[in-house]
């Protein structure tokens, strides 16, 4: 979870097998107050408060949902909330969850434990407001007196407002890049975007699309984060995330365009990483690391940008752990990190082992006991991420990318042909389908969130029904029926951008037949058997 694998590569230390808050008194030695002394720092953390007052104080930016219309950092609430108040209110909500009689579409526990950040009380208080040092060597920067209590306030974060308060932080983040003056101190910008973290809503440009109702969890999906053994639901999420992927990567390259233009792109350092992943795979736990997930949740990007580097880049497939970050960024700036670190920068001398040892942890540990260390083959886990199949034949969808996203899993080549190239027969009267919302299809605004994603029940489903759903003509998305939490015969696709179109849409439903039809000419033998949608 973020606040155990943030607080590591912040540190170049390895998490304690003890809890500890994702706040700067729990770990004071961290990147921040390593470069706060020297340099003109821009920082917004997300479901941490690792930045002490002493160098973020006045300009420390807390990722939280606004109040008004999130369009501006005017709306944001103040950082320090009323810790009670705000424990009170996370502990009604969970406490209906854990006494409910049926399972609960989210967990509980870890939607907590997300949701909200340890922040230290009244970072304006007492003894944290001197000027910070404004030397052009690395001071470090010291802690606030002890009599400043990091205390228990809590910051509200609304899952359902995740993906509207982070674009507004990552336009916000590249208006800072050109913000600085001319005779500042050498910058230091920092930003945790919380994407693609779940929830699933948008699409590569940005946009989002439009959720019906009770889909805001992620069907398929448990209360305590284990996938259904039907392998579609975790393999439609996937496709989903490579999608709000694709977002994160136009808002990388619009960093790295801001750079350039304002002639900061050849002089800069610039790393970017991500502190976990996820598993889709199905009966698998979507965040706990084992053998079976590892390969998912444990191996992520870790791009390093140097100065002045006109030599180009390289990929480098040696060991390198999360906790080499900070080491890595003091190497390249060459500065002297003055605590132990367990790191080391990727441009110094190779580890000679193989092994990866993680340090897992459950959200609110009782006891040491609860904590795991699980020690993999390096090797064997790099090869195993590098050939999961994510993406379909790029040139068999036309070299469309996000279609071929789409493409994936049984029948997956079949999106996007027109079904004129089927058999399809005679209407099964009694067989219906039931879509959500299917009236937001009667009239469509482009310019609105699209009703892209598609969430149905089969009526009479026998448990090994393929459904087809179409739109205007076209193959828009296939999938397996499956018992969806308390709701039984549920089916999930997300339409391809393209085919939808202004005004009314024709959506329809099908059954698909794997038996070879009587004098099909196409369609590998496929036949579509239409549904009455009610």
């Amino acid at each position: 979870y973020t606040q155990r694998a943030v607080p590591p590569a912040l540190t170049g230390r390895y998490p304690p097998m003890t809890a500890a808050s994702a706040n700067w008194r729990d770990h004071p030695d961290n990147l921040f107050r390593l470069l706060g002394g020297a340099y003109d720092t821009h920082i917004i953390e997300s479901l941490t408060v690792l930045c002490p007052p002493t160098v973020c104080d006045g300009d420390h930016d807390v990722d939280v949902p606004s109040e008004g219309d999130g369009d501006t950092a005017a709306d944001a609430p103040a950082a320090a909330d009323d810790g009670l108040v705000s424990v009170l209110r996370e502990a009604r909500r969970v406490y209906g969850d854990l006494v409910a009689l049926d399972e609960p579409d989210t967990n509980a526990v870890a939607t907590l434990a997300e949701e909200i950040a340890d922040v230290p009380d009244d970072p304006d208080g007492p003894d944290s407001s001197g000027e910070q040092p404004t030397s052009t060597t690395a001071t470090i920067a010291p802690l606030p007196g002890d009599d400043v209590d990091p205390g228990l306030g809590n910051i509200e974060f609304d899952p359902d407002e995740r993906t509207r308060v982070q674009p507004r932080r990552a336009v916000e983040f590249l208006d800072s890049l050109h913000e600085q003056p001319a005779d500042a101190d050498p910058g230091f910008w920092f930003l945790h975007l919380v994407l693609p973290h779940n929830p699933f809503h948008l699409l590569p440009d940005g946009g989002r699309y439009a959720i019906p109702g009770e889909a805001e969890a992620t069907p398929g999906l448990s209360g305590q984060l284990e996938w259904d053994d039907d392998p579609w639901p975790a393999l439609a999420a996937r496709q989903r995330h490579l999608l709000q992927l694709r977002a994160v990567d136009d808002f990388v390259g619009d960093v790295l365009d801001e750079l350039e233009r304002f002639d900061l792109y050849d002089r800069a350092l610039v790393v970017a990483t991500a502190d976990h992943g996820a598993s889709f795979d199905a009966a698998t736990n979507f965040r706990s690391i084992s053998p079976a997930t590892a390969s998912d949740i444990a191996w992520v990007p870790f791009f390093v940008k140097q100065p002045d580097n006109v030599a180009g880049g390289t990929i480098d497939d040696r060991n390198v752990e999360i906790v080499d970050l900070l080491p890595t960024v003091a190497d390249v700036l060459d500065i002297d990190v003055p605590w132990p670190v367990d790191g080391r920068s990727v441009f110094g001398p190779a580890r000679t082992n193989a092994t990866k040892t993680f340090r897992s942890a459950p959200l609110f540990p009782r006891d040491d006991e609860d904590f795991v260390e699980l020690t993999l083959d390096g090797r064997a886990g790099l090869r195993q991420m590098l050939a999961s199949a994510l993406v379909a034949d790029q040139a068999a969808a036309g070299g469309d990318v996000d279609l071929a996203i789409l493409r994936t899993g049984p029948y997956g080549d079949l999106v996007g042909q027109r079904l004129d190239q089927f058999d399809v027969r005679s209407p099964d009267a009694r067989r219906r389908a039931a879509v959500d919302r299917a009236d937001a299809f009667a009239a469509v605004d482009l310019d609105d969130e699209l009703p892209l994603f598609v969430r149905g029940r089969l009526d009479g489903a026998t448990g090994d029904e393929t459904v087809v759903v179409a739109l205007n003509g076209t193959i828009a998305g296939i999938s397996s029926v499956f018992d969806d939490r308390r709701e039984p015969a549920r089916f999930t696709v997300l339409i391809p951008e393209r085919l939808v179109r202004s005004g009314a849409n024709e959506l329809a439903v099908y059954l698909l037949d794997e038996e070879e039809p009587e004098g099909s000419e196409g369609g590998r033998g496929i036949a579509l058997t239409p549904l009455e949608l009610g």
